[in-house]
């Protein structure tokens, strides 16, 4: 796919910014890497002055409402954690696609849903260039976080620190608003995961409303949704969905899904954040696809045990894998004295201390039936979320700060391995 026109802005602000290019930045240190694409932490030239932002400077119009772009694969970051200095960004390099001419399907799909979205707690690019290299490399600039959720849940585990309810509550609730957002707006994003959740933190580079939020990232996989509400796996697609967060339906065979897949993958992290490890763990082992899908099907046979599968999903009669999940559920019939369901792990991960409608909240949104799970707006709605869901206006996000919640504090010490607490931020939330 070839280079046509100028990407017009995003918006009237942003009409006026320039185009930047690679000599505006110095390259500190590579922060993750996958098979398409690097992401840099880098430093603007001439920080003191005003941060100046880019557009794009061309794109290929094919991009328009395509489906089945391959994964931007953007690998974990490293787990030693940095605070950002002002001036400091983050710099996505995308690699050229083997076989293909021109940007890969993963940057198109990248810059098409970004320049249109505008959300507190979905990442902000802020403008990109293309590289004078031989491939014309594009690369994206986004603020640069403190870190992301995988790192977060990382640091925890190892340093024994549970989460407390009160940030999980406030983590949980920003991320449920910014894929409200998405849907509202017809937009999948296929790959929800924590790795994809960025941590933005208290210092001075950054802008003061994105103090102590989240934000949802990494848009290589998102699709529209089509009117009629289902999207449709193609041959030749990338794999929805990280394959720990892969909801049953895809992982079954299913060739139609829909926004509900994303909520399965905010119940798995939701649990992640409860029990600070991952709740389907498959081996994900180097060998055959096929081993590798049916260890993930029976991870999912062993937390959701027992189940009555035609009760529950009548619909899945007809994936093409579901004889390998009856077969694993069996199984666990003669054994199930000794299965430690989803809520069993929680409840020992956090000491029995999870009120129910905790525990509510997980269940549903890791029903077998994608049509049974709520949606992220009815999400907003639960009991869990306390004050904030009374409320639920359209500025209710703007409440939530994870250095006002209960517990924020400490874990932001944790995380900086400093025993003294940042500066307090200006807003009071309900925790």
């Amino acid at each position: 796919m070839g280079i046509s026109e100028p990407l017009p802005a995003a918006d009237d602000a942003r009409a006026a910014e320039r185009a930047s290019s690679s000599e505006e930045y110095d390259i500190v240190a590579e922060i993750g890497s996958g098979s398409y694409g690097i992401v840099y932490r880098a430093r603007k030239r001439n920080a003191s002055q005003a941060q100046e932002t880019c557009v794009v400077e061309q794109h290929a119009t094919a991009a328009r409402e395509s489906i089945g772009y391959r994964e931007t694969r953007i690998g974990e970051r490293d787990a030693s954690l940095r605070i950002p200095r002002d001036g400091e960004v983050a710099l996505k390099r995308f690699k050229k696609e083997r076989n293909r001419d021109g940007l890969s399907s993963a940057s198109i799909r990248e810059v098409k849903f970004l320049r249109e979205l505008d959300h507190p707690n979905i990442v902000r690019m802020n403008g990109a260039f293309f590289e004078p290299d031989a491939n014309h490399s594009l690369c994206l600039v986004f603020d640069l976080a403190f870190s992301d959720l995988s790192v977060m849940l990382q640091r925890c585990r190892k340093g024994a620190l549970r989460l407390s309810l009160g940030v999980v509550r406030c983590l949980f609730w920003q991320l449920v608003q910014g894929v409200n957002y998405l849907h509202k707006n017809r937009v999948v994003h296929n790959d929800l995961k924590p790795a994809n959740i960025l941590l933005m933190g208290n210092g001075d580079h950054v802008r003061p409303q994105d103090r102590g939020r989240i934000k949802i990232g990494d848009f290589g996989l998102a699709k529209t949704v089509p009117a009629s509400g289902r999207l449709e796996i193609r041959k030749g697609d990338a794999m929805i969905a990280t394959l720990w967060y892969r909801a049953p339906e895809l992982i079954l065979g299913s060739r139609k899904y829909d926004t509900k897949s994303d909520i399965w993958a905010l119940g798995c992290i939701f649990g992640e954040l409860l029990a600070l490890d991952v709740l389907f763990r498959g081996q994900q082992r180097e060998g055959k696809a096929a081993s590798v899908q049916d260890d993930q099907i029976r991870q999912l046979a062993l937390r959701l045990y027992p189940v009555d599968l035609d009760a529950e999903w009548p619909e899945a009669s007809s994936l093409p894998h579901v004889s390998t999940l009856r077969s694993f559920l069996e199984d666990l019939g003669s054994v199930h004295s000794r299965v430690e369901c989803l809520e069993d792990v929680v409840r020992s991960a956090r000491a029995g201390d999870v009120p129910e409608d905790a525990l509510e909240l997980l269940r549903s949104m890791l029903q077998w039936d994608p049509a049974k799970r709520p949606s992220a707006e009815r999400l907003l709605q639960h009991s869990f979320f306390g004050a904030w869901n009374s409320a639920h206006q359209e500025a209710s996000h703007m409440e939530a700060n994870i250095f006002d919640a209960d517990g924020g504090v400490q874990l932001w010490c944790h995380l900086q391995g400093e025993a003294q607490p940042p500066p307090p931020s200006t807003r009071k939330a309900s925790t």
